[in-house]
């Protein structure tokens, strides 16, 4: 009798066992958004859509400052973001201001920019290619650089769906309007890009740091492939920006985010995580893309990397020696913040079945 419980007491424990470790686990399958499915984006009732006319939704991370983080943004980093994060896009901001240390003062920085976009058409993501004014508030400033520069970038990227234009990121100050400057300064630049890439998305940020969607409701530019941009972020202005995202979804004007953090806008707050997660969820449900600031290791709560120095800070108390830190191979997972793990975790949320 007892050799009978022990036998079967051994069959059940083989049992259990095929159960967890044998029999095939129900997979996460992660839904493929890559350029080479939906080639050239444009607009349909006032939304982002495909080549075949279905909506499309882009998700992914924006670089901070090119000058400043370059060498994080290699090709191994962005495949590893595109591989197990599943972001369909990247965000190139590159600084424009001579006080922001941008493409004014350091135009080499071009260099970087081109060898991103390169990469993310390897891997077969739509790229942005961002003129990240900010402290050059008005985007007249350096009106012919700008159009200069999108005149080289929108030849060199000829006939490339790849890429979307984000021609002014954050205009600001109290005398810098929509009508006076903004608009003005969008149409040129438009109509230099126009000449290269008649089919290219093309991102026009808005007054008040990209959030007074209002100025544009009743003066739009005269372009079909046109997206206004608007950035969110806790207790920057949100109320002022959902308003005038309700007024869009209504007058069937485009929107995308192009910036948005579970941080206030100095990016060093707490983290607004459940505020942060229902905001996802109110973009997903009426189709805006988004972008999330900032891939980088800066010491800053935005950051959805961990600095170098915490991390080593934290393997030499979990017994590592300096030769092994020195010596580890960089993968970015290893890094995520708490901002980088919830931004990872909620792409992850909406591109996967």
């Amino acid at each position: 009798m007892k050799k009978k419980i022990v036998l079967l007491f051994l069959i059940l424990i083989l049992l259990i066992g095929f159960f967890l470790f044998v029999r095939p686990q129900k997979e996460t399958i992660l839904i493929s958004h890559k350029v080479s499915d939906h080639g050239y984006l444009s607009i349909k009732n006032g939304q982002l859509v495909d080549q075949n006319g279905e909506i499309m939704m882009l998700r992914g991370v924006s670089s901070h400052h090119l000058y400043w983080f370059g060498d994080l943004y290699t090709f191994d980093n962005l495949k590893e973001l595109v591989d197990t994060w599943n972001i369909n896009v990247f965000r190139i901001a590159m600084y424009t201001s001579l006080e922001d240390d941008g493409y004014m003062k350091h135009p080499e920085v071009k260099e970087t920019l081109y060898q991103i976009i390169d990469d993310c058409i390897r891997l077969d993501i739509y790229v942005i290619v961002d003129w990240h004014i900010l402290k050059d508030n008005n985007p007249l400033i350096y009106e012919k650089e700008a159009i200069s520069f999108f005149q080289e970038i929108s030849f060199k990227y000829q006939n490339v769906p790849n890429l979307l234009y984000e021609i002014c990121n954050e205009p600001n100050g109290d005398d810098v309007t929509w009508s006076e400057d903004i608009k003005p300064y969008a149409e040129k630049v438009i109509s230099v890009i126009r000449k290269n890439n008649i089919n290219s998305i093309i991102l026009v940020g808005t007054a008040n740091w990209s959030k007074d969607l209002e100025s544009v409701r009743y003066n739009l530019i005269d372009d079909s492939n046109v997206i206004y941009v608007v950035h969110s972020y806790p207790e920057g202005g949100i109320d002022i920006v959902r308003s005038g995202m309700e007024n869009a979804f209504r007058e069937k004007i485009p929107v995308i985010v192009s910036e948005c953090a579970a941080t206030d806008p100095t990016g060093d707050s707490k983290l607004y995580t459940d505020f942060f997660k229902e905001w996802i969820a109110y973009l997903e449900k009426n189709h805006v893309s988004w972008v999330v600031w900032q891939f980088s290791d800066k010491f800053e709560k935005s950051s959805l990397l961990l600095p170098k120095t915490v991390m080593k800070k934290k393997w030499l108390e979990e017994g590592m020696s300096e030769e092994e830190i020195e010596n580890k191979k960089y993968h970015i997972n290893d890094y995520l913040s708490e901002s980088g793990k919830l931004t990872k975790s909620l792409i992850l949320q909406y591109t996967s079945e």
